[in-house]
């Protein structure tokens, strides 16, 4: 125990870590690690032994040993044992479950089994998801360590989610869980932010204790933040917009309507609009009536079947208010057919032709914008009848040029065949004609 070289006692205490010298061992390399940093620049050279020296050779030169290596000098031990180096400590952390993570908090390198590190502390964490954490400081000194570690699962609960109305959507922790009223089970105990959102109602967010093996229960009272519509009114089917959106046709009820004042227009063709500035209460319904009548039986259309005022000099189609049929507006009274302006006043055609030149001529052309012209039944030509006036029968002031003549219609006779019916505009009345003859036809679209 004499030696001044620490890889003795380094070697001592490989072979007997736990010997009757081992304290001792660890103090003397300490202070002998302490003294070699004091004296690092200094050089230790152990006495040489005398050689004796013959006088019969006492004119040769000396002989003087041979110096021992400069590592041997310094320890006084052979360079063999000084080479040897510190055993290499592993650490290995046998998790349960398997696929937990592992780390060493304070150390650089990333945790592996049978990972090697310097005698010293250490800090272990292992986790996993649905565990609870496991820390723990180790001692590592001169044997390698295995150390078992089991996490213990995290206790779980359930949740119960309602609200009034029901249906409003559910997250947990930002994730969404579904609507109520909804169960969500198995939800690892502790605090979770629960939000509940349906559209024109205040969001909700709660925070929730989740207890392990319990049920946690959160009933919320949505407040309304929309009210709705009811809207009824004439004209029948007109289209009813709610600022500026197509909301449907008359009679119309719009839900989930944003509280606070909103703009309501009804619009039908023949008809002026109907506006008006409703004011729409939390969870409340606002009634609306509409009381609109179309300005006169007919409006002139142009070619692009605007409508215009009744004024105008120069229109290209007629609507009928009533029945909301188009009909085509004649061109040309004078007494000079013309084939190639279908719309010419004087034209004239058999049954046959005049769909299948006259109607098909105008939709060819897309007429006003148009292809679904078509010849009208007797019952929509009896309604341009005006009974009132004569040569024509008609209201000229929105159809000119109409002759005071027979005009054919779509329908045939029930047992003539042979025959199609028509009206007479010179006194409005309604009579059958052989199909062969040469008559005049007008044009019209829209609903039979």
């Amino acid at each position: 125990m004499n030696s001044t070289n620490p890889a003795v006692f380094e070697a001592y205490l490989k072979k007997y870590p736990n010997g009757e010298f081992a304290e001792i061992a660890h103090i003397k390399i300490a202070d002998l690690k302490k003294e070699s940093g004091k004296s690092a620049q200094a050089t230790v050279v152990e006495s040489l032994p005398d050689v004796p020296v013959k006088t019969s050779d006492s004119l040769k030169p000396a002989v003087v040993a041979t110096k021992p290596p400069l590592q041997q000098l310094r320890t006084g031990i052979s360079p063999q044992i000084a080479e040897q180096k510190s055993p290499e400590i592993h650490l290995t952390v046998a998790a349960t479950p398997t696929d937990s993570r592992i780390k060493i908090l304070n150390n650089q390198g990333k945790y592996q089994k049978g990972m090697v590190l310097k005698p010293g502390k250490y800090q272990v964490e292992v986790f996993r998801d649905g565990y609870e954490k496991f820390t723990q400081w180790v001692t590592m000194d001169q044997s390698d360590m295995v150390l078992p570690v089991a996490l213990t699962p995290l206790q779980k609960g359930n949740m119960r989610v309602t609200s009034d109305p029901a249906g409003a959507v559910v997250y947990v922790d930002s994730k969404k869980a579904g609507e109520t009223p909804i169960e969500i089970p198995e939800q690892l105990a502790g605090q979770k932010t629960v939000e509940i959102q349906k559209d024109c109602f205040e969001p909700i967010s709660r925070t929730v204790t989740v207890s392990g093996g319990q049920q946690a229960v959160v009933a919320v009272q949505l407040t309304a933040k929309c009210g709705s519509l009811h809207i009824t009114g004439e004209p029948s089917g007109a289209d009813v917009y709610l600022d500026e959106k197509r909301a449907g046709s008359l009679p119309v009820d719009i839900a989930d309507v944003s509280i606070g004042s909103h703009q309501i227009v009804v619009k039908k063709d023949g008809h002026p609009d109907y506006d008006e500035t409703v004011t729409v209460q939390a969870g409340r319904t606002t009634s609306v009536t509409t009381s609109v009548k179309p300005p006169s039986k007919y409006s002139k259309l142009d070619s692009n079947g605007k409508q215009l005022p009744n004024s105008a000099k120069s229109w290209m189609m007629v609507r009928d208010n009533e029945t909301s049929l188009i009909w085509e507006i004649k061109q040309k009274n004078d007494g000079v057919k013309n084939y190639g302006n279908p719309n010419d006043a004087d034209n004239t055609y058999t049954w046959d032709e005049s769909s299948q030149k006259f109607i098909s001529a105008l939709n060819a052309a897309h007429w006003g914008g148009f292809s679904d012209w078509r010849l009208p039944s007797i019952a929509e030509l009896k309604t341009l009848v005006d009974s009132k006036r004569t040569r024509p029968a008609i209201n000229i002031g929105y159809f000119p040029n109409t002759q005071s003549s027979f005009y054919w219609s779509s329908t045939t006779h029930d047992s003539r065949t042979y025959d199609a019916w028509g009206a007479f505009f010179d006194l409005g009345y309604y009579v059958y004609n052989f199909k062969s003859l040469y008559f005049h036809a007008r044009a019209v679209r829209g609903g039979q």
